[in-house]
């Protein structure tokens, strides 16, 4: 279970008010909010050309993401990482693997220091418990 703080849950209300979308859940971090919306509703929650997260955008003084929830694990964890678009997603019991495209896409799925694979697997814990994530 994911605990909201009372700033992510302000942040929450807000996204909710402007784009009428449905938040599923909501992730802080210095200079990034990342709303996870509730399936067939990421159109919504970006408005037309971007309007809704540029105007958000500028309200919070921080970047906005929007990534929409799904059931398969595979395609949830696709959504996550996009733009960058893995070779295969494979769901094996309780592990994931991603598989990178080549070694450029995989050093960018980790980031430096590892920081985007964290954010990740962040993110796809706030919905699926116990899953490992592997890239190779």
């Amino acid at each position: 279970m994911v605990i909201l703080t009372k700033e992510a849950l302000e942040y929450i209300k807000l996204f909710t008010a402007m784009t009428k979308a449905d938040v599923r859940n909501c992730f802080l971090d210095n200079s990034t909010i990342t709303f996870i919306v509730e399936k067939h509703q990421a159109g919504k929650a970006v408005g037309k050309n971007g309007i809704n997260v540029r105007r958000l955008s500028g309200m919070f003084r921080k970047s906005i993401k929007v990534i929409e929830f799904n059931d398969d694990k595979a395609i949830f964890l696709r959504n996550i990482m996009f733009p960058l678009i893995p070779k295969d997603v494979i769901v094996e019991g309780n592990k994931i693997k991603i598989i990178s495209t080549d070694n450029i896409q995989k050093g960018r799925i980790f980031g430096r220091e590892k920081i985007n694979l964290k954010r990740i697997k962040d993110v796809f814990n706030g919905d699926y418990k116990d899953y490992e994530i592997i890239v190779e």
